[in-house]
């Protein structure tokens, strides 16, 4: 069979069945999907080809335990979010001062789109986010990051964290609280 024409779940058993061929099938399918989400966590290159490399090896492990009643591209997110969180956690940086542009950058990306002036602003943006991101507690990182810039409903982000959907509107509410708190201090309008 054509690996182009399988589904993630006839790819998972020939992975699970030891055939490596369909696990990296698996990888180059999802791995802009999962670098898209990483990115909202670490818009650095270097890292964020870690957490990805990091993301599929969890994967990879752990591929015994995914139960096809969920899609297989949800499971791998929850991985990838979880590998965002452990980064979000062991990573101690100092914060950067908000004045001056980000230590590294994503220039490959950039290169690659047509628009660069407006990716270069979006970039910006997203690296002054990262750094008012990096001065909160890490599970406010992650619930932020989560429903805000990946847009996941708090449903989905309760479900990924294993918090209670209560647990997750009190986490939402206090962690805005503290980022305002923030915006206020480098004045930066909401």
């Amino acid at each position: 069979m054509d690996s182009e024409s399988e589904t993630d779940k006839q790819l998972v058993e020939r992975a699970r069945d030891g055939d490596l061929s369909a696990f990296d099938t698996l990888v180059v399918k999802h791995q802009g999907m999962i670098s898209r989400c990483l990115f909202r966590f670490c818009p650095h290159q270097s890292d964020l080809e870690d957490l990805v490399q990091d993301t599929f090896i969890k994967a990879y492990r752990k591929l015994h335990l995914w139960k096809p009643t969920a899609p297989f591209e949800n499971w791998l997110r929850r991985i990838a979010y979880n590998t965002g969180h452990d980064y979000f956690r062991r990573s101690k940086r100092t914060p950067v001062s908000l004045a001056s542009p980000g230590q590294e950058s994503n220039e490959l990306e950039l290169l690659r789109l047509e628009d660069r002036t407006d990716i270069q602003q979006e970039y910006q943006t997203t690296e002054q986010v990262q750094q008012l991101l990096s001065e909160l507690p890490a599970d406010d990182r992650l619930l932020l990051t989560m429903h805000y810039l990946e847009e996941r409903p708090l449903a989905e982000v309760a479900e990924a964290t294993g918090w209670s959907l209560s647990k997750t509107k009190v986490k939402s509410f206090r962690a805005k609280k503290k980022l305002r708190k923030l915006l206020n201090r480098y004045d930066i309008s909401e």
